[in-house]
């Protein structure tokens, strides 16, 4: 997992879903799951964690159909990632982090 990898906030990734669902993309999120995952809570570390406060992770990504980007996204080790695709450049927006195991 080290080196860098895009993140993106909840609000961001529900911008890009609702650009995706708008563009007629493969694949999305639904709208009303997401909704309703706002508010999970996760443990990290000693503390919970709702959905809507954490970051998410790209944890891999692939050029699709020449014109899109089809992201894996995590929020969680023990949770199934999301596959999003998305306009090339929302994905260039996004914030990128280096991570470095220890």
């Amino acid at each position: 997992m080290n080196g860098k990898h895009k993140t993106l906030s909840f609000s961001k990734l529900k911008e890009i879903n609702d650009n995706s669902i708008k563009a007629k993309l493969n694949r999305t999120i639904d709208k009303k799951s997401l909704e309703r995952l706002k508010n999970k809570e996760f443990p990290i570390g000693d503390k919970m964690v709702k959905l809507r406060d954490t970051t998410f992770l790209v944890t891999f990504a692939m050029i699709h159909n020449d014109k899109e980007m089809r992201c894996q996204i995590r929020y969680a080790a023990n949770e199934q990632p999301f596959t999003l695709d998305m306009d090339m450049a929302d994905y260039d927006k996004l914030d990128t982090t280096i991570i470095h195991n220890a």
